[in-house]
């Protein structure tokens, strides 16, 4: 409404609009060496939670475009920052 004499009154009467992340994209670019050097690190790795080699083969499936696993990705991702912050000594 602040902005009611500057936009197009089909905006301001539109309901809120989200927006997509490209997470796809960014796993297998931008964030792809963040990534595996967070989920295969030694780190990751003495903690035992995950098979490596089932995160590698999540990695080489994405990366491959043989199926999308950003949400799969960013929850890992996620974790394993929440693991260096308050579960690592």
């Amino acid at each position: 409404r602040a902005m009611a004499d500057s936009l197009p009154a089909e905006i301001i009467g539109r309901r809120k609009m989200g927006f997509g992340v490209p997470l796809g994209s960014w796993f297998r670019n931008e964030l792809r060496d963040m990534t595996r050097d967070l989920l295969l690190s030694p780190r990751a790795r003495q903690r035992g939670i995950f098979r490596p080699a089932t995160i590698q083969r999540l990695l080489a499936t994405h990366d491959a475009g043989r199926r999308d696993c950003s949400a799969r990705l960013w929850a890992l991702v996620c974790f394993e920052l929440w693991c260096r912050r308050w579960l690592d000594p």
